[in-house]
């Protein structure tokens, strides 16, 4: 498996990873999609950034205002959503740890992982698996 690309936002500076286009198709604005050029795209993590995918070289950037849905990470802490595949949110994670004393949602979703029940490459703007930010978040708590 070869590294992932990664290029710096022209906005905030932080640095973000490549994202296929069919995520990107799924996460903008119905009327954006035929107009996205075919160049590579990489999303931003800043959680302060409006950005949510840039070019690498910067020309291109679409903000969260160009996007279908709200992206967890870019709406503040507590109600993000981490899972997109299943909704698990940072409240349903410290919920659960202050009611039982831990989590078990890495557990149920490496189990959905394991039978093929994710569509991460899609529903993960991001364009990756979130069970390292899931346990993460887990552990943060």
């Amino acid at each position: 498996m070869s590294p992932q690309k990664t290029a710096v936002c022209p906005q905030c500076d932080t640095p973000g990873a490549e994202v296929k286009p069919r995520t990107i198709k799924h996460w903008l604005l119905t009327d954006l999609v035929p107009s996205l050029p075919d160049m590579p795209f990489y999303f931003c993590g800043g959680r302060d950034c409006p950005v949510i995918y840039f070019s690498e070289d910067g020309t291109f950037h679409y903000t969260r205002e160009m996007g279908r849905y709200p992206i967890g990470i870019k709406e503040g802490s507590g109600h993000s959503t981490i899972c997109y595949c299943f909704g698990v949110t940072e409240d349903m994670i410290s919920g659960q740890i202050r009611k039982t004393g831990k989590s078990s949602y890495s557990t149920w979703i490496a189990k959905e992982i394991k039978e093929g029940n994710c569509a991460c490459d899609v529903r993960n703007p991001k364009g990756s698996c979130c069970l390292a930010e899931i346990k993460k978040a887990e552990k943060g708590h």
